[in-house]
C-alpha cells in the first residue's frame, strides 16, 4: 500500500512539474490562447489571398493563354472526299443535348480497335 501512495505521489508531482513548466511562460500561454479563440492559422492565409491580385479572368471579355500542347478545339472532320474522318471518340455525343447522333461506325475502321475502344470505354 505505501509503494502505491509513493507511486501516486510521484506521478503528482511529475503533472504538477509539467504544468508549472508550460505555464511559465505566460506569453507563450497567452499567444496559444489567441491562436485558438481567433483562429488565426486559418484566417491569416485567407487574409493574405485576399489582398493579392485576381487570378482569375472575365472570360467571355478577356481570353486566356493557350497552352503549347493546345493542338485545337475538338471538332468532326472531312477528308477532301467530304467523307467523315471519325475516329469513334464519342465526343458528338457527349456534348450533344439530347444525345441525337448516334456513332455509326461506315468507316472502314478494324473490328480488334472497334472493340478496344468499346472496351475501354466502359
Amino acid at each position: 500500500m505505501l509503494m502505491k501512495k509513493k507511486k501516486i505521489m510521484s506521478l503528482r508531482s511529475i503533472d504538477l512539474e509539467v504544468i508549472l513548466s508550460i505555464s511559465k511562460d505566460w506569453s507563450s500561454v497567452f499567444d496559444r490562447t489567441i491562436n485558438t479563440l481567433f483562429l488565426t492559422e486559418m484566417v491569416m492565409p485567407t487574409l493574405k489571398y485576399f489582398f493579392e491580385p485576381k487570378v482569375t479572368i472575365n472570360y467571355p471579355f478577356e481570353k486566356g493563354s493557350l497552352s503549347p500542347r493546345f493542338r485545337g478545339e475538338h471538332a468532326l472532320r472531312r477528308y477532301p472526299t467530304r467523307e467523315e474522318r471519325c475516329i469513334a471518340c464519342k465526343l458528338c455525343e457527349a456534348i450533344s443535348i439530347q444525345n441525337t447522333p448516334i456513332l455509326s461506325f461506315n468507316l472502314i475502321i478494324p473490328l480488334f480497335s472497334v472493340l478496344f475502344l468499346y472496351l475501354t470505354m466502359r
